[in-house]
């Protein structure tokens, strides 16, 4: 809901549903317009003041996300590229062939496959192995090839049966579908994770799916089509690798504390002890220094449970543009007793012995490979 990819997808549907007001309303087409669109600037308006008033962007803080360059080329490049993130399959030589036509036919095209304005992070490559299918994989990577193979056959069905084609309400759900990927493709970087952003474009388009189904003259196909994707779907509602139903880990019987490290496992010893060094100490104010890509939220579910105790967390030290928050009277006057320092890979925070904070000392007094604690 907060994610700037939203705009993406409501664009093509807002358009349709403007024109459909207009052509039902005519000039009276602005009072559904203005409730719609004021009920959606009340949820949002408060969120898009505080981004614009700190970033001078109601979106937030422009990020590296966007393609710095734009054209007909980059777009069928990361069409080919996104659409690659849902082909890899556990067969190599698949996976092999796939890759290699890809890179084929960017070289017709004239663009680098790897090009940095248009490649955030990882280099380009159609994913392998069990996890490309979500079996022993992450939710953030798995594609999604059953769903999309279903797609292009209901495309090929619609576009090849004339009495389908006269359907226009069908054919305009398509066109507003496929153009929130095209929307997607043309303005954003291919990255190896980009299928988890896919998702609310296969929930757009299995309305069409279903209807192009419902309209098959041997029904037996579809209720067949069905049965299968409900019953294939079963082994990851209930055996998921992290937040499985049934498994003796299951999410019943796992404490809730774990089930918030069923991803980094790893994590689970070093904030808990963190959390219960700062407890013995009796410090409430607590100072965070994450550098890079934070995971934070761990800290404040631990610090208060069993705890009657008010704590107050804060950033300092902060280095990005939000340090002109600290500036501010609710942040001048924050002074912590401890701090937490995060020292893993994506922090990029070097291990110091010290750390000074408004001309105050904080020295190192509880250690991990992934957090230190300093003590004023």
């Amino acid at each position: 809901m907060s994610k700037a990819t939203a705009y993406f997808y409501v664009f093509p549907f807002l358009i349709w549903f403007g024109f459909y007001l207009i052509k039902r309303f005519r000039w009276q087409a602005w009072k559904p317009a203005l409730i719609v669109g004021s009920i959606s600037l009340l949820l949002n308006i408060s969120h898009y003041l505080r981004n614009y008033n700190l970033f001078a962007s109601p979106l937030g803080e422009p990020s590296g996300y966007r393609n710095e360059i734009l054209g007909v080329n980059i777009l069928i490049s990361n069409i080919l590229r996104n659409i690659a993130l849902h082909i890899g399959t556990p067969i190599g030589l698949w996976n092999g062939k796939a890759n290699r036509l890809i890179q084929l036919i960017h070289i017709f095209i004239g663009v680098d496959y790897n090009d940095p304005r248009t490649t955030f992070s990882q280099t380009f490559f159609v994913p392998g192995g069990w996890s490309t299918i979500g079996i022993t994989g992450n939710e953030n990577s798995a594609g999604n090839l059953l769903h999309l193979a279903l797609i292009i056959i209901c495309i090929i069905i619609f576009l090849a049966r004339k009495s389908l084609r006269k359907e226009s309400y069908i054919f305009t759900y398509l066109i507003a579908t496929v153009s929130t990927f095209l929307i997607f493709c043309y303005l954003l970087k291919w990255q190896a994770w980009n299928s988890r952003l896919h998702l609310p474009l296969f929930v757009l388009i299995s309305p069409f799916v279903g209807v192009v189904l419902s309209k098959l003259k041997k029904q037996k196909i579809a209720i067949f089509i069905v049965t299968f994707l409900l019953i294939s779907s079963l082994p990851w509602v209930f055996f998921n690798r992290y937040r499985p139903i049934i498994d003796s880990n299951n999410i019943f019987q796992t404490p809730r504390i774990e089930q918030y490290f069923s991803n980094r496992p790893f994590l689970k010893g070093t904030y808990t002890g963190a959390v219960e060094f700062l407890n013995s100490k009796k410090c409430s104010n607590i100072g965070l220094s994450m550098g890079n890509d934070p995971w934070e939220y761990p800290l404040w579910v631990l610090l208060q449970q069993n705890n009657q105790k008010i704590f107050k967390i804060q950033h300092i030290n902060v280095t990005n543009i939000s340090a002109s928050l600290e500036k501010e009277a609710s942040y001048q006057d924050f002074e912590p007793c401890g701090i937490i320092s995060m020292e893993t890979k994506k922090s990029k925070q070097k291990k110091y012995q010290e750390i000074n904070f408004k001309d105050k000392t904080y020295v190192r007094s509880w250690d991990s490979p992934e957090l230190g604690v300093f003590i004023k």
